[in-house]
């Protein structure tokens, strides 16, 4: 009998890596600086492995407003959002946004990844998902769970994804996937 376990051996390319001292995975940051750098191994190096483009996180007006929404309501919502988790930050954050957007309303979730699967609240067995070669995991998990088909077209390739277009069943839902930003 096959243990699941042993499934978990690093590939011989990872276990290279791993002697040679080059895993990029793991490595403890000791503090965030400002402007997207980070220190590792005492190094000051730029952290360009994030979803904190724009250093956000470091920014010293969203560290004093955070401190001061911690020292008011806690540190954790205490339940999830619809429960009892919803705070009055939320709702302001969402009403700021839309406006911002100049939208009726908006939706706030806590990770891209999550944000890319209200997608599959959109799709259905009958929708096809035409979405570039290059888009984020997160985005295909999304087709998978709305049960869409998925069409993959070249990298930035219009014409390849023109012609999956025109070969494609005119009476399904369609929807074309791509990133601004591609990971």
């Amino acid at each position: 009998m096959l243990d699941v376990f042993s499934k978990c051996q690093p590939r011989p390319d990872v276990r290279f890596a791993i002697t040679s001292g080059v895993l990029p995975y793991y490595h403890a940051i000791s503090e965030r600086l400002a402007n997207g750098d980070v220190i590792v191994h005492g190094k000051r190096v730029l952290m360009a492995g994030s979803n904190d483009y724009l250093a956000l996180s470091t920014d010293p007006r969203l560290k004093a407003a955070a401190t001061a929404a911690t020292t008011r309501l806690g540190t954790g919502n205490s339940g999830s959002r619809p429960i009892n988790g919803t705070l009055a930050l939320h709702e302001g954050l969402k009403a700021d946004l839309a406006g911002f957007l100049q939208q009726e309303a908006a939706l706030v979730v806590t990770t891209g990844y999550q944000a890319n699967l209200a997608l599959s609240a959109l799709l259905a067995s009958d929708d096809i998902l035409f979405a570039d070669k290059h888009v984020h995991a997160s985005l295909l998990d999304a087709a998978r769970l709305g049960q869409a088909a998925l069409r993959r077209f070249r990298h930035n390739d219009a014409a390849h994804l023109e012609s999956l277009l025109e070969t494609a069943d005119q009476d399904k839902g369609r929807l074309v996937l791509t990133e601004g930003m591609f990971s």
